[in-house]
């Protein structure tokens, strides 16, 4: 029995010894496109960054595919104001992409890197389709994604807090995860191929303020907490009822009045016939708002319906009246559990369209 013990023994010894010493082969990594003055690129435990072993740490993973990429973990003080290096390899893995933004001021990547390349100190995928990753210590305010770009990627401007301005070029087609969260940018303006707002993606700006998307937006979906956390967005327009709208959209938690109203450019175009106004049914609409404008210029809500008519028959006959129409539909909330998320999360959201021209009509 003692012997067994003492071999078990030995053996979770030389187990013990031998993770050791692949951890310090993983914080002495080595790395491709030369050396690195005084600190480390990879290491395995977060722990060793925060107790002060590692000064500076790239972390290499694997997504899906098997492919690794360098991830960003954390920065000591010295390095925060430096241009970084970023390798090529590390332990002989070659580095295909780089996830999400870095606390750095700049990036070093060889120009002779196959998979990256560093445009006006962003760093790019070769083929400049995917912006993957801003500086956050870059001191601009001010930044113009160039054209040609196709997707935002995962993180990429996350945290960038120095920029109050990004322009994205019409070339965007995806915005990845909180790719802008936690910035300070007061308005967006969201090209017209963007089908989806991903989680997250505008998720704690602070002093947001507007969204700007068109009327020929493919937008068709926003997803979990795209909107999450304080902000200052007071409405948003959409291009049509026609859209997916996830229950923690705008956060995570339960208001019965929604902060930031929702609209839409959805507009009915109404005929005449006598006493009567008629439009054709629009795609989603729950109910139609019927209004009279007042001498005021105000407008006054007389009735809602379901129908595609409304016919007046208390008119007085010569005498002029002005009526417009509003649409409104009422979207339930995308991956509502009525068992689990009544009173917690909103189990609809309305979105409000746009009125009608005024339409005059004279009683008969």
């Amino acid at each position: 029995m003692k012997k067994q013990i003492i071999a078990i023994t030995l053996a979770l010894t030389a187990i013990s010894f031998s993770g050791i010493n692949s951890a310090a082969d993983r914080l002495n990594p080595e790395v491709g496109d030369g050396k690195y003055n005084g600190y480390d690129l990879e290491c395995p435990w977060l722990f060793h960054v925060n107790s002060g072993d590692n000064m500076y740490c790239w972390h290499y993973r694997y997504d899906d595919d098997k492919n690794p990429y360098i991830c960003f973990e954390y920065v000591m003080s010295e390095y925060t104001n430096k241009i970084v290096k970023v390798p090529d390899s590390i332990n002989g893995e070659t580095m295909k992409y780089i996830k999400g933004s870095c606390e750095v001021k700049g990036f070093d990547l060889n120009p002779e890197n196959p998979y990256m390349e560093c445009i006006d100190n962003v760093i790019f995928s070769e083929d400049k389709k995917k912006l993957m990753s801003y500086a956050r210590l870059d001191e601009r305010t001010e930044y113009v994604i160039h054209e040609g770009t196709e997707i935002i990627c995962v993180d990429s401007f996350s945290a960038c807090e120095n920029l109050k301005s990004v322009t994205m070029p019409d070339s965007v087609k995806i915005i990845e995860p909180y790719a802008f969260s936690i910035c300070n940018i007061e308005q967006y303006n969201i090209p017209d191929n963007v089908e989806v707002l991903s989680q997250g993606c505008f998720s704690n700006n602070k002093n947001l303020r507007q969204i700007n998307i068109s009327k020929k937006s493919k937008l068709k979906e926003i997803q979990s907490a795209a909107f999450g956390g304080e902000t200052k967005l007071e409405e948003l327009y959409l291009p049509s009822f026609n859209i997916k709208i996830d229950k923690m959209a705008f956060g995570s938690t339960y208001e019965k009045t929604l902060k930031t109203q929702l609209k839409s450019y959805v507009q009915p175009q109404i005929t005449v016939s006598e006493n009567k106004l008629s439009w054709e049914k629009i795609p989603n609409a729950s109910y139609y708002e019927i209004y009279q404008k007042l001498n005021s210029g105000k407008y006054k809500l007389l009735k809602t319906t379901k129908a595609t008519a409304c016919k007046f028959t208390t008119l007085k006959s010569g005498k002029n009246y002005t009526f417009a129409v509003k649409p409104v539909a009422v979207i339930p909330a995308a991956n509502f559990d009525k068992e689990k998320d009544e009173g917690v999360y909103p189990k609809s959201f309305t979105i409000e369209g746009t009125m009608s021209e005024d339409i005059l009509l004279t009683g008969k």
